[in-house]
């Protein structure tokens, strides 16, 4: 006899309930996870075992290696990894698990944990031996779930006592987290796993994805959600995490002493030694040189509360009420003002003393200011050129420390060296704007200054510039440049030659609250921009002819590029409503269905309000016969036609059609009717008849009418070699009285075609006249 460990994580015992659709999860595995097998027998000296593969119908035998216990018993046990991606299933004897799939899809791993566990000994259970001598035995089972952000919760540990001065003094605190597992994706899982999960969880070391956590008490995996329709379902259960470098270090027992190895035997109680980091509890208790550490803390923590109610005078110490001296203070030393200097009850303002100094309404006032590390400020208010409320300039830039106008009209731009190795890094021909903006200041001014440098001499740090004319900037109007306001390149005069590479000083970043958009500008060579400046907007539109037949207003938002390449694009609308993806393909061809790229349908799935939505992102199509298919099926590779599964006929006729044959012609005399007729069944511009006939549940119906209804009835139709859709007419079909009373018989034909739940049903005649 033998007994597969149930800590093995495949499933052996097949469900006893035949209510239900079975559920949809595959148990998955990782090719380098290790799947552990361990059987223990009394009775058998050699294990076989079959590994089959069900993708190609392949196996192979298990190799198992094996040691004698003390009972007699012997362990079996083979450790399963390396798997090429497939569906597989193992035979243990006469035992068969059930099928599970190997993937290295990394977003199916994603969707699952990786479970390890074992146990500290093999004293805790009798089904599972976990060490054999210094070998501890680790199973893996790869669960479907994992840890949700909304389900974490806190704790903490604690022990407090109050001093008499009313301090409190913490004793010891350890804090805790508490997780939820969900066990189930959106496709829920057998309810085995359930089974499975709570028996791993009584094991003694346990890692989720590497992380150890232990059961929180009493919890079980609990139900939380049954998919509808099937046997699959949704648990959570409650766990917390341990640091794993800390075992607490368990008396020897055996089992006449009342416990396991590690277990403790009845009435021990633990003792925290001095620099132990084990929490106190009612079943643990504090070493003579710990208590005396504990209570030397206390004091400790009681002297230190005793600085609040004095000021030392020979160490650093803080008072946190205003102190008055009535008298003169004298310091040897530097005076530290944290947040605060008040000098006196009235300053003159510095501004016309020409000195720093701190004014009583908190304003520094000085000429220079350097700081060491950094400058916080709740409000920052600098030039309009990199506020918030104008342009954003991602590109070379300056301050106008100077303006002097020369005699040949041109302006010479000293520029602000912030230290003494700051040179300005604009060039010549460089196209250069500046914003002057006095009204925060009381001013009436507000305008832009486009101007160009001729030259730059790099000693004295100044740029030779010109002012562009009137009717080359943006506006009509130009003006000269002022100090004290920023300058910056908006690109650069520079044309390359043709085969020259592109001029990258031409090129800039801009964010601009006014036109609503972000830009990067190209080839950029005078103030005002052309159509192809625009090499990237993201945002508001600019005015350019690419656009101007497109159904894109003023006020709309987009992005708008030379050039885009995506990985994935969705398309969607407000509402939530996708819209596929429609790949067109051409014409279709089995060598296509069948190579690296195959016809695609692609779709998604999420729940929405606890419902499970499915969303088509991409559909292929073909054409085939003249008409358009689309997929239906991922990676299908079914030839589209009428009663194919992977396909759906979207342009074509989509109406069965129904014609007919004759063997012999369609003329005939009174007595010399004698021909077999055949109805023909199309569908997408192709001859179905075939494969309707040989299709399960297509019924064909013959009637004939002469307007003699007695004899229609009693009418039966000769099919020729039991072809229900070929018929035999001779003269006797026509009636007695064709060619006398009755001048034309009509031969009635219909087909019923079960499609789905529905029946569809085409219907034509051929008719004889004399």
């Amino acid at each position: 006899m033998i007994k597969i460990s149930p800590f093995t994580p495949l499933f052996f015992s097949p469900s006893s309930d035949k209510f239900g659709a079975e559920s949809r999860y595959i148990q998955l595995f990782a090719p380098t996870d290790n799947i552990f097998i361990e059987v223990i027998t009394t009775t058998e000296y050699k294990m076989n075992g079959l590994l089959k593969n069900h993708v190609d119908g392949t196996s192979r035998e298990i190799e198992f290696q094996s040691f004698s216990l003390k009972d007699g018993s012997t362990v079996f046990h083979s450790t399963i990894t390396g798997l090429a991606p497939g569906y597989y299933s193992i035979s243990v004897g006469d035992q068969e698990c059930n099928v599970f799939k190997v993937t290295d899809d990394e977003h199916e791993l994603d969707k699952t944990t990786l479970i390890r566990y074992s146990m500290r000994s093999n004293k805790q259970r009798n089904d599972c031996i976990f060490w054999n001598g210094e070998e501890q035995f680790y199973f893996e089972f790869r669960a479907p779930g994992g840890f949700k952000d909304d389900d974490w919760s806190f704790a903490v540990n604690n022990e407090q006592f109050e001093i008499s001065n009313g301090n409190i003094v913490e004793l010891f605190a350890v804090e805790s987290t508490q997780k939820k597992f969900t066990l189930g994706n959106a496709e829920g899982c057998p309810v085995w796993f359930a089974e499975h999960l709570n028996r791993i969880l009584c094991c003694s070391n346990v890692y989720f994805n590497g992380v150890r956590f232990v059961r929180k008490g009493n919890s079980v995996p609990e139900m939380t959600q049954e998919i509808v329709s099937l046997k699959s379902y949704i648990f959570k259960v409650s766990l917390q995490g341990m640091v794993d470098n800390i075992d607490v270090d368990f008396p020897e027992g055996g089992e006449e002493e009342g416990g396991e190895t590690g277990g403790g035997g009845e009435g021990y109680v633990y003792l925290i030694k001095l620099n132990d980091t084990v929490v106190p509890t009612d079943r643990n208790t504090f070493s003579a040189l710990r208590i005396l550490a504990e209570i030397d803390k206390a004091i400790k923590a009681n002297n230190e509360g005793l600085g609040d109610k004095f000021i030392s005078k020979k160490n650093d110490d803080y008072a946190e009420g205003i102190i008055t001296f009535l008298k003169d203070i004298i310091v040897k030393g530097p005076i530290k003002a944290l947040s605060k200097l008040t000098v006196g009850e009235s300053i003159i303002d510095s501004l016309i003393a020409g000195k720093g100094i701190i004014a009583e309404n908190g304003r520094i006032q000085a000429d220079r200011m350097e700081l060491r590390s950094s400058l916080t400020v709740l409000r920052l208010i600098i030039n309009e050129i990199q506020a918030m409320a104008g342009d954003f300039s991602f590109s070379d830039c300056g301050a106008i420390e100077k303006v002097e106008l020369l005699d040949d009209g041109t302006y010479r731009l000293t520029m602000e060296k912030r230290t003494d190795t700051d040179w300005t890094t604009l060039e010549e021909n460089d196209v250069l704007c500046s914003i002057v903006n006095s009204l925060l200041i009381g001013g009436t001014d507000y305008y832009t200054s486009w101007f160009r440098p001729v030259s730059k001499n790099r000693n004295d740090n100044t740029l030779t510039v010109v002012l562009y004319p009137d009717s080359e900037v943006p506006g009509g109007k130009n003006y000269p440049p002022v100090e004290g306001y920023n300058v910056t390149r908006k690109g650069n005069a520079k044309v390359p030659d043709a085969g020259e590479a592109p001029n990258e000083r031409a090129q800039s970043w801009l964010l601009s609250s006014r036109e609503g958009r972000i830009m990067f500008l190209q080839n950029v060579f005078k103030p005002i921009l052309e159509d192809y400046n625009y090499a990237l907007t993201l945002g508001r539109f600019p005015n350019v002819k690419m656009i101007e037949k497109l159904p894109i207003g003023s006020t709309d938002v987009g992005v708008m590029a030379k050039i885009g390449v995506f990985e994935k694009i969705y398309e969607a609308d407000w509402n939530g409503t996708i819209i596929p993806k429609k790949v067109d393909r051409g014409e279709w061809s089995l060598e296509t269905a069948q190579g690296d790229e195959p016809y695609r349908f692609v779709d998604y799935e999420t729940l929405l309000e606890n419902q499970k939505v499915i969303t088509t992102l991409e559909q292929h199509t073909v054409y085939h016969y003249g008409c358009k298919w689309g997929c239906l099926i991922d990676k299908t590779i079914e030839e589209p036609q009428w009663n194919s599964a992977g396909w759906v006929l979207l342009e074509g006729d989509k109406n069965y059609h129904l014609e007919f044959t004759s063997t012999a012609g369609w003329q005939f005399f009174k007595n010399g009717v004698n021909t077999d007729i055949a109805a023909v069944v199309s569908y997408g511009n192709r001859d179905i008849t075939n494969v309707l006939m040989a299709t399960t549940g297509v019924e064909v119906e013959w009637l004939r009418d002469t307007g003699n209804i007695p004899a229609d009835n009693s009418w039966k139709p000769v099919y020729v070699d039991g072809q229900k859709h070929v018929i035999r007419l001779t003269s006797v079909d026509m009636g007695s009285e064709w060619g006398l009373s009755v001048r034309t018989v009509k031969f009635i034909c219909r087909v019923f075609i079960p499609v789905g739940e529905d029946m569809e049903t085409v219907e034509n005649y051929v008719g004889f006249r004399i």
